[in-house]
């Protein structure tokens, strides 16, 4: 990883790990945004610092966040592979 985020983000990051382990798939900015308290807005925020410091990796469409777009490094690796099993 490149930088340590700030406290902000890495309480954004926090919730991003808990989400994770809790429910297996990514958060939405919703759901950070209701476990934070924060606006949306400082959650995308946090999110593109925390990209930009190598901590997760985000998923746009049309230069917009995808709902589901946030992974942390390695997982989307994971959750792509789970669920082309289930389609199986």
């Amino acid at each position: 990883m490149n930088k340590k985020p700030s406290g902000q983000q890495a309480w954004v990051l926090r919730e991003v790990k808990k989400f994770v382990s809790a429910n297996g798939y990514s958060p939405t900015v919703t759901d950070l945004s209701g476990a934070t308290g924060l606006q949306k807005t400082s959650i995308i925020y946090a999110l593109k610092r925390l990209e930009a410091k190598g901590h997760l990796e985000l998923e746009y469409k049309n230069d917009r966040l995808v709902a589901r777009g946030i992974f942390l490094l390695g997982q989307r690796d994971n959750t792509m592979e789970h669920f082309q099993c289930q389609a199986l």
